[in-house]
């Protein structure tokens, strides 16, 4: 659009744009203009299907097979050709599946980071997508908003922002919307009466009517939007994961050539060397694969998908965010988010006729009180009250007191019909709104101090409004001053015959009082138990009421300041009740003690609601801030909103838009004792189920390498291929795959998550940390290869003929019984029971292959898999049991260097 809209009176705007400026277009207006003319501001990137499975084939395991199989087959070993070939299509079919759906997962999670819109649409609030908003829509802008529009201001309140003027440069300019800009204007930061798309608000707040969107605003055209930052980081866990096994892998790979003609040599003959070959190459892409970054992004998904799930959710922005999480010891709260839900409770209220106590035996005097409180909830919900945003955190309180005095509100709106908007302003932030009663037009008067109440004349008794003396308003004011020494909020009820009138009518008073999390106590307990500390800053400490429960303090010890925190580690409690409170302690004190945390190498996170993160210099490790959760991941988020609140304030559900985009993690406010630090306390367990889940898993592989090495290859030294590459792949690929879909779906209490905080020692130096496993393993891959042997010499069970069989069966049940081994020794050390249903799967499989190879001649003739005697077959549960002891005898036994 070309329109000078900084020139057009807001009439003229709401004309050519058929909108209002009080109550908005309607939401069929909106869903028509978007379908004719939608446009991104904020470009998503999504990772193709295609890129995903690049990514993939470049895999140096994936390219291993596919040699593998072009040689097998230019060599007419078609079987084993075959065979790679089908183990190749299933792998990158695994593979795909749990890559697309740990990305798609992920870029889905980011939509919750997003900024959203508030917009009014037939006079009531939404909240939507950046891309939801549509020209014409009436928007209300606040601190911290990040503009995704171009809009002319209707009203405003000490506007600044931050004009970005091109993709380098921003300034902070100051915005009026009575301002009067020049015909010609060019200049966004001259433009006085607009704001622009990807500016950012630092102060004040408006109500502006949209004149563009997506690449029809000035920024938009200029530069085509603005892209959100793709996912490209890998959890440093997957680094060190799959640096091991490259060089493993690579390792067997030089080794190939040598071994394969030191085969042929001892063997005389009895092995070809393409046999040995191609074992070889198998067991090296085996060992490459399954631990790719590919594969076990799976990990990291389940996990992220399961910290959505339940009362204590929680949104991580990234795998990368719980490498941050498991190593961090330290969590600052640096506002009361995480302890109080911000919304004040009802407590107690009082009328001229005395206290309201007994709610089943209303007196005139109190009904008429509870009209008015009615009428003010049924005006707030309409967003009919002073200025942009209406004290949200009441709302809670305001209705239960309508619901215990049973006034019924729908039919007060038709009786007291709401007369009009009264836009507020900084100097007059009480909540007016115009009705008439009975044929007489009043004001109602809602504040929050007693200058209003200092104002009172007259004040409603019984059924008539009656002139009261000083002596009876000064009691009033007693009773006021009474519960605000307590620590109470209260809400004062006036009435005025007029706007400007000073003779205030009594309605009544509302004592409200806010409450911490049930779950905070207990969150700060376990959290102490998983090795994290939890710091909050304070400014004073308030006793609490009698009957009430007490902050319990973060840490044990006495409430310290910020000297006596750097030099006796003493703790720095909350100040319950009060958000961006700190006294002593800013941004510069806050810099020193993370500054601190740092330089004794350790981590930290910060919980942060409001802009003081913003402040700070040395910034946190984690960022953790609080948002109301949609749980929408596509499709337009359009969710009507009954508070209009100031993100970031003490009665806010939701930080600042600037904070949020930021954040590594969201939690949402603590209500009904789940939230807030509760979810936080989850995210770091789940964060370490990941690790000690991929832990189990990379164990297993360590020591299933070893095994397929001592059963494939031994034998092929002394001159016999029983196993070749057919059967060290089903095993490497196959069963692999399974047994990590077991170690994916492990449960993980908080024992575990503490027993790896930080990234296991198994991923830095794999071969010393778990030495006594993998002699275990490979006394079980001994055992099988020698024990049929020796019985079948000394000839008690027959003679052995059965080498490929007894040797696959066995190789599969020692694979299953390294699994369950190292299960059971978490379970030894945990104590987490809990019955895994791909384990019952992954029997079940196994049970169903081994019959099928006998039963159904193809299958056994492709894996060599004939016949075998009873005796022998019962043999093949020996490795298994001799592997199994020796694995909790010297399974713990780990190589110690000075």
């Amino acid at each position: 659009m070309n329109e000078k809209w900084f020139v057009s009176d807001i009439s003229d705007i709401e004309k050519k744009l058929k909108t209002n400026a009080a109550s908005g277009i309607t939401p069929k207006a909106a869903r028509s203009r978007l379908r004719k003319n939608r446009s991104l501001f904020y470009i998503k990137p999504r990772k193709s299907v295609a890129a995903m499975l690049g990514e993939i084939v470049t895999d140096f395991a994936l390219l291993l097979l596919i040699i593998s199989s072009v040689i097998a087959l230019c060599f007419t070993e078609y079987t084993t050709g075959v065979t790679i070939s089908l183990i190749v299509l299933l792998n990158l079919g695994a593979c795909l599946f749990l890559y697309f759906k740990s990305q798609r997962l992920f870029e889905s999670l980011s939509a919750f980071f997003r900024p959203t819109v508030t917009v009014i649409r037939s006079g009531k609030a939404f909240s939507v997508d950046p891309e939801s908003v549509a020209v014409g829509d009436v928007v209300l802008i606040s601190e911290g908003d990040m503009l995704s529009f171009d809009a002319r201001l209707v009203t405003s309140d000490n506007l600044r922002v931050m004009v970005r003027v091109d993709r380098e440069t921003e300034e902070e300019a100051e915005k009026l919307a009575g301002a009067s800009v020049r015909e010609n204007e060019n200049d966004v930061r001259k433009m006085f009466n607009m704001v622009h798309a990807g500016s950012r608000v630092t102060s004040g707040s408006a109500r502006a009517i949209v004149t563009a969107t997506g690449r029809y605003t000035y920024y938009g055209a200029m530069t085509g939007g603005i892209v959100m930052p793709a996912l490209k980081e890998i959890p440093h866990g997957l680094k060190l994961l799959r640096k091991y096994c490259s060089g493993f892998g690579m390792a067997i790979m030089i080794a190939v050539v040598p071994f394969s003609l030191l085969c042929l040599i001892f063997s005389k003959g009895n092995v070809t060397l393409m046999t040995t070959f191609m074992a070889a190459l198998a067991i090296a892409a085996s060992s490459m694969s399954q631990l790719s970054c590919t594969v076990c992004r799976a990990f990291f998904e389940k996990q992220a998908r399961k910290c959505l799930q339940g009362k204590n959710a929680a949104v991580l922005r990234s795998s990368e965010v719980m490498d941050k999480l498991v190593s961090c010891e330290y969590i600052f709260m640096l506002d009361g988010s995480a302890v109080s839900d911000g919304v004040l409770h009802f407590y107690k209220a009082i009328c001229a006729e005395g206290e309201i106590v007994e709610f089943s035996a209303m007196s005139p005097a109190m009904t008429a009180f509870s009209e008015l409180v009615a009428l003010y909830d049924s005006a707030e919900s309409r967003t009919l009250t002073t200025g942009v945003h209406a004290p949200g955190r009441y709302r809670g309180a305001l209705r239960e007191f309508i619901r215990r005095s049973a006034v019924d509100s729908e039919a007060l709106k038709i009786r007291c019909t709401i007369g009009g908007y009264v836009p507020g302003s900084s100097a007059d932030m009480t909540d007016k709104l115009f009705y008439s009663d009975r044929g007489k037009r009043y004001v109602l008067n809602v504040s929050q101090g007693n200058d209003k109440l200092a104002l009172c004349r007259r004040a409603y008794f019984g059924s008539r409004i009656v002139d009261i003396s000083p002596e009876e308003r000064e009691a009033f004011l007693s009773e006021y001053e009474k519960y605000k020494k307590q620590g109470k909020d209260l809400l004062v009820f006036t009435l005025t015959e007029g706007e400007f009138d000073e003779a205030h009518i009594f309605g009544g008073m509302i004592v409200l009082s806010e409450k911490n999390d049930s779950a905070f106590k207990k969150a700060i307990s376990e959290l102490n138990a998983m090795g994290v500390k939890t710091v909050s800053f304070a400014g004073r400490i308030n006793g609490a009421e009698q009957g009430e429960d007490s902050l319990p303090a973060p840490m044990v010890g006495k409430c310290a300041t910020f000297a006596d925190f750097t030099a006796n580690k003493l703790p720095i409690t909350y100040d319950f009740g009060l958000i961006d409170t700190y006294l002593d302690f800013g941004a510069k004190q806050i810099d020193t003690l993370i500054r601190y945390v740092h330089s004794v190498n350790k981590k930290v996170a910060v919980i942060s609601f409001s802009e003081l993160y913003r402040e700070l210099s040395e910034k946190p490790d984690v960022l953790v801030s609080c948002s109301a959760m949609q749980y929408r991941f596509s499709g337009r988020l359009e969710e009507e909103i009954e508070i209009l609140e100031l993100p970031g304030g003490a009665e806010s559900r939701c930080c600042r838009q600037d904070v949020k985009t930021s954040a590594d993690v969201i939690i949402p406010r603590p209500s009904s004792g789940s939230g807030g630090l509760a979810s936080l306390k989850r995210a770091f367990m789940l964060a370490g189920a990941v690790y000690n889940n991929l832990s189990g898993f990379f164990r297993y592989v360590l020591c299933s390498q070893f095994i397929r090495l001592v059963m494939v290859m031994l034998p092929m030294v002394f001159g016999e291929a029983f196993l070749d590459a057919r059967h060290a792949l089903f095993c490497g690929f196959i069963v692999d795959m399974l047994v990590m879909m077991i170690f994916v779906s492990e449960k993980c209490g908080a024992e575990n998550a503490r027993g790896f905080r930080s990234i296991s020692g198994e991923f830095r130096t794999p071969i010393k940390n778990n030495a006594g496993m993998i002699i275990a393993s490979c006394i079980g891959g001994l055992s099988a290869v020698f024990l049929p042997n020796i019985i079948g010499y000394i000839g008690f069970m027959g003679q052995y003929f059965y080498q490929t069989e007894y040797l696959f069966i066995s190789m599969i049940l020692l694979h299953i019984t390294l699994m369950y081994c190292i299960r059971i020794d978490n379970l030894r050390r945990f104590g987490e029971a809990d019955i895994n249903r791909f384990a019952i799967g992954l029997d079940v499989f196994a049970l169903l292959f081994v019959i099928s190879c006998f039963a159904i001649a193809p299958i056994g003739v492709f894996f060599d898999v004939l016949e075998i005697t009873i005796p022998y077959l019962i043999l093949t549960v020996v490795p298994s049991a001799v592997c199994a002891l020796m694995y909790f005898l010297i399974g713990n036994f780990r190589v110690r260097t000075e």
